[in-house]
């Protein structure tokens, strides 16, 4: 949480015009102008855009991994790992990547540090390396990043789309997988 007024300001002001313009639409001179701050104060606190679109993602994925950290369970986590995001991303409904286009490679950079990280934290509840990096794998497709929310569908089915993903990485056989499998998902994705 960042504790400086002025900065926090910037990226509430920043995220309003991200939500509703867009990356392209969300000018430094609109984000100074809904912040009511002047544009310089604005470069004092971020060197440009881009940086500023990225602290509004890493601010929302801050929340999520501070709800992360407080699970107990391997598969638990996981199912949050996906739930969590597709509630904090509904504003953003044709995807993170498509809303940060204009930043992708800071944006993959962040993904990067937040799959470490989340990796850490299935490491604490006691997976390996190896699994970690696996069960993140796995719930990838899942995420509100690459996917619209159409694709993604029904916050509930989504939700037990990630609870028996997350039974199968852990070895178990006894959950059901409701409406459209994962697989069908991805194939009317057209990949």
């Amino acid at each position: 949480m960042d504790n400086n007024p002025t900065r926090a300001a910037i990226v509430d002001a920043a995220e309003a015009l991200l939500v509703g313009r867009g990356f392209k639409g969300m000018t430094i001179d609109a984000v100074a102008e809904a912040a009511g701050i002047g544009k310089g104060t604005v470069y004092l606190s971020f060197a440009s855009k881009t940086e500023l679109a990225i602290a509004v993602i890493r601010r929302r994925e801050e929340y999520i991994l501070d709800r992360l950290s407080e699970i107990g369970s391997l598969e638990e986590f996981l199912v949050e790992r996906v739930v969590l995001r597709f509630d904090r991303y509904q504003d953003l409904p044709q995807g993170v990547d498509a809303t940060l286009a204009g930043a992708a490679q800071e944006w993959r950079s962040l993904r990067r540090e937040l799959a470490m990280r989340e990796g850490g934290l299935l490491e604490h509840l006691g997976a390996d390396l190896q699994t970690s990096e696996a069960m993140l794998i796995a719930t990838e497709a899942l995420l509100p990043f690459s996917f619209t929310y159409e694709a993604l569908g029904e916050r509930s089915a989504l939700q037990d789309q990630a609870r028996a993903v997350s039974r199968l990485l852990a070895g178990r056989k006894d959950y059901p997988v409701a409406g459209d499998s994962l697989l069908e998902k991805l194939e009317r994705l057209h990949y």
